[in-house]
Order: C-alpha cells, then structure tokens, then sequence
C-alpha cells in the first residue's frame, strides 16, 4: 500500500507547477486514472497484474484538442448489435452525432449508448484515428461524454480519451470502434501507449 501512496504523490507532484487551471485538471484526471488501476478494491488489473503495472500515459495536455461541438439528437429507435473484442455482441442505440471542427477540418461521429449509459446520463464516443498502432492501442479510444439535458452544444475534449480496459487485460471484452468512427486526423491527446 506504500507504493500505491508514493505513486500518487509522485504524479501530483508531476503535474503541479506554473500551468493554467485547465492543463492541471487534465492533469489530475490522468493521476486519478493511473489511481483506479493500483487500487486492488476496484482496479481492472488482477493483483498480478497490478504488481507489473507501470503506469498510464498521456500526450501532454492540450487546449487545442479541446473543441465546441454540436449534437443532433437522433430519434430512439432501434438498438444496433456492437462486437466486443472477446467475440461476444452488445445492444447500443445510436442516440446522437456530434459535428465539430478540429485543426481546420470538419467531422461528424456517431455517438452511442447501451442501458447502462442512459441511467448514468453518459454518451458513449469510440473512435479511432491516425496514432492508432503507432502511439495509440490499435482498436482505437472512447470518450465518455456526460449530459443532463438534451442540449445541442457541447465540450468535446480529446484530452479525455482513453484506452479502454480490454487493452490492459485480457479480463475485459470492449467494443470494437465502428468504421464510421474513424476520424482522418491524429488526435495527439488523451491516453497513449
């Protein structure tokens, strides 16, 4: 447990220092995830796997991939089958789109719940992009996007993004990025290899 201490004070240490309140929340994100998987109680890691657990890495934060972006919500009509990486099938509804412009370019995904998501009040955005099997896990990232009310304008923040749990065990099926998902840009932000 000492080391699980150590680990902490070491990555707030990391992250302090003359950087704007928004580069340090990023950045307290990224110790409280790294948190959640040394933690034995609820990590995703078995404890094997916690003790050669290295850490989590992350682009350094940046406001740039920060972005305004518009939902259009999408009538509730049917679910779609989403393969999981473990060869099984999840029900998703296709709930909205987001548009939005990054680095000059303009792109819309798909964006999706199952049940779970809807009682939370969570968007669930994967994507895949050009870092994917370069700096990034090769079955691309997620973003999960919180609402509480069906409002058009939202934050969509790069910075955010994760590598889901299947990549760091093989405990987890996740969903695999639809191809409609794929955004022609390298999103130099959020969680990398």
């Amino acid at each position: 447990m000492t080391h699980y201490y150590g680990f902490i004070v070491l990555l707030l240490l990391v992250s302090c220092g003359g950087k704007s309140d928004y580069i340090n929340s990023v950045e307290r994100e990224h110790v409280r995830r790294n948190a959640v998987f040394i933690d034995p109680t609820i990590s995703p890691l078995n404890a094997v796997e916690i003790t050669t657990f290295k850490g989590l890495h992350f682009y350094q934060a940046d406001e740039s991939f920060k972005v305004n972006a518009t939902l259009t919500w999408l009538p509730q009509i049917g679910y779609i089958d989403m393969p999981q990486t473990g060869g099984d099938v999840e029900q998703y509804l296709q709930t909205a789109v987001i548009d939005f412009e990054l680095k000059g370019k303009t792109f819309q995904l798909p964006i999706y719940q199952n049940e779970e998501m809807k009682i939370k009040r969570i968007l669930f955005i994967p994507f895949m992009d050009l870092t994917n099997g370069k700096d990034t896990y090769n079955g691309g990232r997620y973003i999960d996007l919180p609402y509480n009310d069906h409002r058009n304008a939202v934050e969509l923040d790069f910075n955010h993004a994760y590598i889901p749990y299947c990549a760091h065990t093989v405990r987890y099926s996740c969903p695999k990025v639809p191809k409609e998902n794929f955004l022609k840009i390298a999103i130099e932000a959020g969680e990398k290899l």
